[in-house]
């Protein structure tokens, strides 16, 4: 028998199988980037400093030059600052309500120096004139909180990852596609050419070309670029697209222009906002969380719909396909992220290769509808859903819904005796959680009941216990 490996025997992935994979495991990385950064988004009240009051913020500013003058005296021309501004700020109010336009300030700082030079000059033990006053009230209404500067860095983060998930979209459909790449329209010397040391480099390094050639855009040019090649807009991946053209939008002024909002801004910005020179972009937790759901939910529907254009003849393919659409859908709704599960079935509907893997992503949409105060939207669609040929699961699952405890009561015993259904699962499916609670209050009031009947002496025992101990498993 020869040492030498059977060639034949050797299965060679195709350039679209290869190209595939590496885009699962880039889409690995992104679900890894944006869940770090929404936790952060979501723990940024546990970070020591993350937010110091503005008062502090006057006071270290002012005790720069200052050193003549105690914390309390600097607080209090803080506090009786804060005050009469916001009352001389009503009067102004009601004078402008009634006509009167004279002497009007010409702007904040204009109606608080006056102000601050009356308490500087009344409270005050320290020489410094009052620009010094004016430069630390500046600083301190334009510095930023620790917490806004967090959620700004973080909006940053979670685009920056959702632009690497759409390049890398991009790339797997040129690797897939070789002649994508023989008709680029970008011309090369022999001199290019010749650096190579062979065709594979040249191709791979004409790909890295085209692809930052079309990430140097704009996210809604990325994606004019992806419906043009392989047929997937932005709505085919998302709701939310309006909203994620403004986020990226939000990111630019971030990083380019300090937050503030420029002409830029206003020409491509699908939300109306008044043109304002000091305007600045507010970002908040609930903003960068609501950013993540939209972009996570985008970004899985991209690879699933990239995934069923370019591996329809791949069994493994397909596999990959629907496992992803099942993980995903199901880990957001363990997650409470009921917006993004929705948006993420409506988004992929038709792309589910097994009949199981539709019906899940369906019952995780309703589900989550449900969780928002929408079941009467969608009873009657539950009510008509025809589970008679479906596994006893999705029977389970059509009474759930519904609130039929009785009948999802009597089917989930025999799911659990048949173990088609682990204890783990029962007492952590979202579905379910009004049918737990139903069978607890059951046993309970059976339990109770027992106590009142006299029971015997170790129901009698029980009946004082921790109400855990009375509740068995709906198995037994």
């Amino acid at each position: 028998m020869s040492d030498d490996p059977d060639d034949s025997k050797v299965v060679k992935e195709s350039p679209r199988v290869r190209a595939l994979r590496h885009l699962y495991y880039s889409y690995l990385q992104f679900t890894e980037s944006v869940e770090a950064i929404r936790d952060l988004a979501l723990h940024s009240h546990t970070s020591e400093g993350v937010n110091i009051p503005r008062k502090a913020v006057f006071r270290e500013a002012v005790r720069k030059w200052n050193t003549d003058d105690s914390e309390e005296i600097i607080d209090e021309i803080y506090s009786q600052l804060i005050r009469r501004v916001a009352q001389e700020a009503e009067e102004l109010l009601a004078r402008v309500e009634q006509g009167d336009l004279e002497n009007i300030p010409s702007g904040p700082m204009a109606m608080v120096q006056p102000i601050l030079a009356s308490l500087v000059e009344e409270l005050s033990q320290c020489d410094a004139g009052p620009w010094n006053w004016d430069i630390a009230w500046r600083k301190t209404i334009d510095r930023k909180s620790r917490k806004e500067a967090l959620f700004s860095s973080l909006l940053v983060s979670a685009a920056s990852a959702f632009e690497i998930q759409v390049g890398d979209a991009i790339r797997c459909h040129l690797r897939a596609i070789p002649q994508a790449v023989e008709s680029s329209e970008k011309q090369y010397s022999y001199a290019d050419v010749a650096k190579f040391c062979n065709l594979e480099a040249f191709k791979n390094a004409s790909i890295e070309d085209r692809v930052e050639s079309v990430m140097r855009k704009d996210v809604s040019s990325w994606f004019d670029w992806t419906n043009k090649k392989f047929g997937v807009n932005i709505s085919d991946v998302s709701g939310y697209g309006d909203e994620i053209v403004e986020a990226f939008l939000r990111r630019n002024l971030i990083v380019h222009n300090g937050g503030v909002v420029n002409d830029i801004y206003l020409s491509k910005t699908p939300r109306k906002v008044a043109r304002n020179d000091d305007f600045k972009i507010v970002v908040d937790q609930q903003y960068v969380l609501s950013v993540i759901d939209w972009l996570q939910a985008a970004g899985t529907a991209l690879v699933v719909r990239v995934f069923d254009k370019l591996g329809s003849a791949d069994e493994s393919s397909a596999v990959i396909q629907d496992g992803l659409l099942t993980e995903v859908s199901y880990e957001l709704l363990l997650a409470k992220r009921y917006g993004a599960v929705i948006d993420l079935a409506d988004c992929v509907q038709g792309c589910a290769k097994a009949a199981d893997t539709a019906l899940i992503l369906k019952v995780n949409r309703w589900i989550a509808l449900k969780e928002t105060g929408k079941l009467e939207s969608i009873r009657s669609d539950i009510s008509n859903w025809d589970v008679s040929a479906a596994s006893m699961r999705f029977v389970l699952a059509k009474h759930a819904l519904l609130d039929e405890h009785d009948e999802a009561e009597s089917i989930l015993k025999t799911l659990l005796s048949t173990r088609q259904l682990s204890q783990s699962h029962w007492q952590t499916w979202p579905l379910l959680e009004n049918l737990r609670r139903y069978v607890k209050e059951k046993e309970l009031k059976s339990a109770s009941a027992t106590c009142a009947s006299g029971g015997n002496a170790l129901t009698s025992t029980r009946c004082g216990d921790d109400e855990e101990e009375v509740v068995g498993t709906v198995a037994d």
